[in-house]
């Protein structure tokens, strides 16, 4: 079983703009999506590398944008074969205790949040009672987490900051994406590592994640903790996938980075 736990797709009418847009605002030079970002984009690519599954994340940058964004979540991705739909939430928007218990009503299984595009900071007292509010619907959370490749980075999403809400919100699961911090994992490896109710995806770890500090940090959080996640479309699932393999791990290890660890989390198996 292999499950990619990050990818992105837009609607058909959108993808084109969408990746574009994104593409010209990159802060990394040349960066360019691998795929088109459609979900039949995703779908061949998941046939090419035999993945059962993969979690597709949506982000609302607006707080306005939420209802119509789980709208699609709900009614189109969360019914496709092999695609496992989270919702989109922003903490800003008045309405997320009815938009968490629309999710949890319809079976989504989690919401993304992206503090650097949704210009939120991860730790600010004013969002506790939200993120209690996810923690007490079962909701696991996908975060965006370290620098960023597209927005100006803030640091309004750093493992210390993330540490500090995970103190204060009990039972509050997430998968910190790109290993915990993206450009910041000594800070990952001081604040986050072992922590039982965080899950670390290799988002865009491919060629930025220094192998050494790879296993480092992997091997100090422990394995059964670390998940496959591409980025699709920005990273391809065939390259993240290599990715994981080129570690040459135990093959029981590999099997569980590789989708294991993922089907337990999401109660797939």
């Amino acid at each position: 079983m292999i499950i990619d736990v990050h990818t992105h797709v837009f609607p058909d009418g959108l993808a084109a703009r969408a990746v574009a847009t994104m593409e010209a605002s990159a802060k990394l030079p040349g960066l360019r999506a691998a795929e088109d970002g459609t979900l039949a984009a995703l779908r061949r690519s998941m046939q090419r590398n035999n993945i059962t599954c993969s979690v597709t994340v949506p982000v609302a940058t607006q707080p306005e944008h939420v209802p119509g964004i789980n709208r699609y979540v709900i009614e189109t991705l969360h019914h496709e074969t092999g695609v496992i739909a989270f919702g989109a939430l922003h903490p800003r928007y008045a309405a997320w205790e009815h938009e968490i218990a629309r999710l949890v009503n319809a079976g989504i299984k989690g919401v993304k949040l992206h503090p650097e595009f949704q210009e939120f900071q991860l730790d600010a007292p004013e969002f506790v009672p939200f993120f209690r509010a996810i923690a007490a619907a079962g909701l696991v959370v996908l975060l965006h987490m370290g620098d960023d490749y597209f927005a100006t980075c803030a640091a309004r999403a750093t493992p210390r900051q993330l540490a500090r809400v995970l103190d204060t919100v009990d039972g509050l699961r997430v998968i910190a994406a790109h290993a915990g911090g993206f450009m910041r994992w000594q800070e990952v490896l001081d604040c986050l590592a072992k922590h039982p109710r965080v899950w670390l995806d290799v988002a865009f770890c491919a060629g930025a994640l220094p192998d050494e500090m790879r296993r480092r940090l992997f091997e100090a959080h422990g394995y059964e903790r670390v998940l496959l996640g591409s980025d699709f479309p920005w990273v391809s699932q065939d390259a993240t996938i290599a990715y994981v393999r080129s570690w040459r791990l135990p093959a029981a290890l590999e099997a569980a980075v590789l989708g294991g660890n993922a089907a337990q989390l999401l109660t797939l198996a």
